[in-house]
């Protein structure tokens, strides 16, 4: 009898171990994917701050299930601009491009960030919008983040 405790207290212990070590784990993954998009948002504001003749008015940026119905994480990052500031479209979004899978201009009337790319979540800006002016959105979208084999664990 004191076996058959002894074991189930083995086993016990190794269930709530390997419990333990799943959560750490898929935390440290969330950091990981955190600190991608930080990365990722970095780079996007400053390639637009190299590119239009104004400041960037905001941005915004999430990360995780985005959109489809698959597994996996995706990346979306937004900035808020004033239209008239962005010289070159096309000069801006080749830049973009060269560092992120894809990259478009939204119009923006309102706060709310309405891309194909956001079907489970949603993004909504802070910024109270002028009415005489005219706003885009510049945005990028990547479904992987390179260095990354392990950002598909919060896809589920």
């Amino acid at each position: 009898m004191k076996k058959v405790t002894k074991i189930l207290i083995i086993v016990f212990l190794v269930i709530v171990l390997a419990a333990i070590l799943t959560i750490g784990t898929i935390a440290l993954i969330n950091n990981s994917n955190s600190s991608n998009l930080s990365t990722m948002v970095d780079i996007f504001n400053n390639t637009i701050k190299k590119e239009i003749n104004g400041d960037v008015i905001e941005i915004k940026s999430i990360y995780g299930k985005l959109n489809g119905n698959g597994n996996g994480i995706q990346y979306f990052g937004s900035a808020l601009v004033e239209k008239s500031s962005i010289e070159n479209f096309d000069q801006l979004l080749a830049e973009l491009d060269s560092k992120f899978e894809i990259v478009g201009i939204l119009e923006q009337n309102d706060r709310l960030i309405n891309s194909k790319y956001l079907q489970h979540k949603s993004l909504h800006y802070n910024y109270n919008f002028d009415q005489g002016r005219e706003y885009v959105s510049v945005f990028f979208y990547n479904s992987y983040f390179p260095s990354s084999d392990y950002q598909d664990i919060l896809g589920h």
